[in-house]
């Protein structure tokens, strides 16, 4: 079961949450928080990426990458982005004020 399909069962009737992936994913890159994929192992022993980029099967469990009579991962991780994530967060003066305060506000020791 997908985790948009948990949620709607575990809301009230006249939620508003997403009722798929498509409409989630519209509204995250409307808002900015834009995401990378890189497909895993579906064992999620390892993720195909920088050096394991070109393989077919995941070395430590000799499971294909990709579904079966397809090109797409049989297993996808997404993540944000640290970066832009702290970018939008120190746009927000009362944010950026609050991230920085053990800079700004020590008070002396005595």
């Amino acid at each position: 079961m997908e985790l948009l399909q948990v949620i709607q069962e575990v809301l009230p009737l006249d939620n508003k949450a997403p009722a798929d992936s498509y409409r989630a994913s519209n509204i995250i890159s409307r808002v900015g928080l834009d995401y990378e994929e890189m497909d895993a192992c579906p064992n999620d022993c390892i993720l195909y990426w920088k050096e394991n980029t070109l393989q077919i099967e995941c070395p430590t469990c000799d499971t294909f990458r990709y579904r079966e009579k397809t090109k797409f991962a049989a297993n996808t991780l997404r993540y944000f982005s640290l970066t832009p994530r702290l970018q939008r967060m120190y746009n927000v003066p009362w944010v950026a004020k609050a991230m920085t305060w053990h800079s700004t506000g020590k008070m002396p020791f005595g």
